[in-house]
This record gives C-alpha cells, sequence and structure tokens, in this order.
C-alpha cells in the first residue's frame, strides 16, 4: 500500500512513493533526461507508468499543435524506459473537431496500454484512430478509425478494462451540441 506522486515543474518529473509509514522514496528522478518536451498525461498500473509527452504540453493554446509528441512507458522495478509510439509527421487540418495531434488520454489495463492518435486511412485521409500497445509483444496496432467526416466527428477518450477497450463517436452539429454511440472492441475477437 503506498502513492504514487509525480513531482513535476513542467518539464521533467520524479516518481516518489510514499507509504503509509509516510517517508518519501524517490524510484526514478528526471524520468524526462534531455528532452525539451512536457508532460501533456500519464496513468500509472504498477509496475508502469505511461505518458505522452510533447513540446508547449502546458501552454493554451499550444503553438505546436501537439506536434513532435511521444508516448513512454518505465517500469519502476527495472528503470526500463520504453518508447512506445512517436510522431511520424502526420498534419490534420484544424477545422477537424480535434486536431490537437499528442495522445491527450491513454489508459492501461493488464498487457495493454490504449490510446488515441491519427493515421492515413486507406483513402489516404488522415483521420483519428484508436491504438493498442501491447507491452508483452511490444506491438503496436490500429483497433478502430474514424469512419466519418472528419470535418464534423470525432472519436473520443479510449478505455480498457480486461479485454474490452470502449470508445465513443461524436457528430458535432452546428448548435454546438453532438450526438453520437459508443463502440465497444473485444480484444480476443477484433
Amino acid at each position: 500500500n503506498r502513492n504514487l506522486i509525480m513531482i513535476e515543474d513542467g518539464t521533467t518529473f520524479d516518481l516518489v512513493s510514499i507509504p503509509k509509514e509516510g517517508k518519501k522514496k524517490v524510484l526514478f528522478e528526471n524520468v524526462m533526461g534531455d528532452r525539451r518536451r512536457e508532460i501533456n498525461n500519464a496513468v500509472f498500473q504498477e509496475p508502469f507508468v505511461v505518458w505522452s509527452e510533447c513540446p508547449n504540453a502546458r501552454t493554451i493554446p499550444n503553438p505546436t499543435k501537439g506536434a513532435d509528441w511521444a508516448v513512454y512507458m518505465l517500469n519502476i522495478q527495472t528503470k526500463e524506459l520504453t518508447l512506445i509510439d512517436y510522431d511520424q509527421g502526420l498534419r490534420v487540418d484544424q477545422k477537424y473537431p480535434n486536431p490537437y495531434l499528442c495522445p491527450k488520454d491513454m489508459d492501461i489495463d493488464g498487457d495493454y496500454i490504449v490510446y488515441p492518435g491519427f493515421a492515413n486511412n486507406d483513402k489516404g485521409i488522415i483521420v483519428q484512430v484508436v491504438k493498442t500497445y501491447q507491452i508483452s509483444t511490444k506491438e503496436i496496432k490500429i483497433i478502430g478509425e474514424l469512419k466519418s467526416d472528419p470535418f464534423y466527428n470525432s472519436l473520443g477518450t479510449p478505455s480498457i478494462y480486461g479485454n474490452f477497450i470502449t470508445w465513443p463517436e461524436a457528430f458535432f452539429r452546428k448548435d454546438g451540441l453532438y450526438e453520437g454511440f459508443c463502440i465497444l472492441y473485444n480484444i480476443d475477437t477484433g
């Protein structure tokens, strides 16, 4: 029983464990190293901490629109740092409802990490996608993609529990409201 805290100065963070006795123990210092990025979001499932980072992540609005992003995983027991995914140069139209490139939210459960991203569809159009990273195989898969018009529709934050992943897809109406549905994906059956 312990709490895990990230002590952050905007450009790096330390992982600190505070057991019930209240004595702080630094598990890992300066996770960012010399990368010139800021933490966008982080999730934890022992022994892994997973986060997305990009330049200007804390600046609103971000002048880079989340470009030059990366997703990392740290095993706090072994101190192994793994680059999971990174910016591959795709740029989206800023008129998309959700044009921010850096994965804002991600989730982890068991052997899988799930997060949003962008990819070219089979027509060559850049659309939002949902990706998984399997920790044991180090494999990235695109398990879902926005099939409707990317100028009026958007995928939401994916979540994972056991073998199931879910995420919303929404149509943005002219009155500012939206309507949509949720997709349930089974890892075992695809």
